[in-house]
């Protein structure tokens, strides 16, 4: 049997984004990981779509269009590559520092899957549905552990955490990756053209999924949340085709969430609640104060004002990928134990834009912005002209729900490669009728 290279691409993406989520990593010593498994799977993945890419060198012109997405993420790659030669410790910056794992070498493995996103068709019903039965997995998991209902991944726990992580490791890893996968359930929801049984399961994955964001108890995620969702339906009425079916199913949605957000609030003693006050109170706080209300945000002004002021040390290259802790903690030891009681290694500036300044400098930031305008830019294009509409709308939400939350939260191995796929399938090369059946 022949399998065309577009049909072994399209297989690959879809097991990367459906197996690799579950893989954690027990060792000898009780302890789980969660990253490394990730890593070492998504080498495989690649290794063998560069295998495919050589088996069918003749067909892979779409691949290595010499168009200005592809000029500017190899121009992001060539600063990235000199701000290594900026790192106090090269093997960090190579291979991720133990425990994130995300070094050049990883951040090389998101571009080779970017580009097996942008060179295949993909069906909206099958990646869909099978990435949302991984993440039905991962959520009820992380909604017994909030309930205190799981053990598994007892070790992570060693923060007292009232939150959900599962198979992510962390409350906020995890609801990055629910934030990318709530307009995929909205979608297959929405636009069902059969039976009325089979809007059941995108029903049940949704309410599923928004519970265990709502666990995760992670501020910007939420609000990364609500622009995805907000975004779905302004972008389904002008680039698809709408109908009264589409409000209605929309309208028990909003209600469903209601009624989920409600009931989460009930059965926490409004603590949904407390945490909404907290985001006013923290806004209010650093309008009043700026950069001095230090604790708004879970700390997070405290970390963004030190990174700034880092910035602006090494503002051309950085002080190298995954180097950020070293030079927080050269610079800003005092400081943190002041505040903190004790010594905290700060990796990641919590802002995934300040951290991609701080670790290769402001042009490599630049670059970056531009790429993901680039992609977004032919992304639209192709909606307004193109047949690939169904895919690609609620792609659309999620990567906007991803930029958003990214001023909040980190970019980590567990999560981040489906942000590139996505960003891969919203710049595709292909031309071909992606329509549901």
């Amino acid at each position: 049997m022949y399998w065309s290279l577009d049909f072994k691409i399209r297989a690959l993406l879809i097991a990367t984004v459906t197996i690799t989520p579950l893989l954690i990593w027990p060792n000898a010593i009780g302890r789980v990981y969660t990253s490394l498994p990730k890593v070492y799977a998504m080498v495989v993945f690649v290794i063998c779509f560069l295998l495919i890419i050589l088996a069918h060198r003749k067909e892979v012109t779409s691949i290595l269009a010499t168009d200005r997405v592809n000029f500017l993420l190899l121009f992001y790659f060539i600063l990235l590559l000199i701000s290594v030669q900026f790192a106090g410790h090269i093997g960090h910056a190579m291979y991720g520092r133990p425990g994130r794992e995300e070094g050049l070498t990883t951040i090389m493995l998101y571009m080779l899957l970017f580009l097996a996103g942008r060179s295949c068709t993909i069906k909206a019903d099958v990646i869909f549905r099978l990435m949302l039965i991984s993440a039905l997995i991962i959520s009820i998991h992380a909604i017994l552990q909030f309930f205190g209902l799981d053990q598994c991944l007892y070790f992570l726990n060693s923060r007292n955490w009232q939150k959900a992580y599962s198979t992510m490791g962390n409350p906020n890893f995890l609801s990055s990756y629910l934030v990318l996968l709530l307009p995929l359930c909205i979608h297959l929801f929405v636009t069902e053209k059969r039976g009325l049984t089979k809007h059941f399961f995108p029903a049940i994955c949704y309410s599923i999924l928004f519970y265990c964001l709502l666990c995760t108890r992670t501020r910007g995620a939420w609000l990364g949340a609500i622009a995805a969702i907000i975004s779905y339906p302004f972008l389904l009425h002008k680039y698809l085709e709408y109908s009264s079916k589409h409000r209605n199913r929309g309208i028990f949605l909003a209600v469903l969430t209601f009624l989920l957000a409600t009931s989460f609030n009930i059965q926490t003693d409004g603590l949904l609640t407390k945490e909404f006050l907290s985001l006013f109170t923290d806004a209010v706080a650093t309008a009043a104060h700026g950069f001095d209300a230090e604790s708004a945000g879970s700390s997070r002004i405290f970390i963004w004002k030190r990174v700034i002021a880092l910035i602006s040390m090494k503002p051309w290259f950085g002080h190298g990928i995954e180097n950020l802790h070293l030079i927080f903690a050269h610079h800003y030891d005092q400081d943190i134990i002041a505040k903190f009681g004790r010594k905290i290694w700060f990796d990641k500036a919590h802002n995934e834009y300040l951290h991609i300044a701080v670790c290769s400098g402001i042009p490599s930031l630049i670059v970056y912005i531009l790429f993901i305008y680039s992609v977004i830019r032919t992304g639209f294009k192709r909606l307004n002209t193109g047949p690939n509409k169904v895919i690609l709308v609620p792609i659309m939400a999620s990567i906007i729900g991803y930029l958003i939350q990214a001023f909040f939260n980190i970019s980590v191995v567990m999560v981040a490669y489906i942000f590139w796929i996505f960003l891969g399938i919203l710049a595709g090369t292909k031309n071909e009728s992606l329509l549901l059946k």
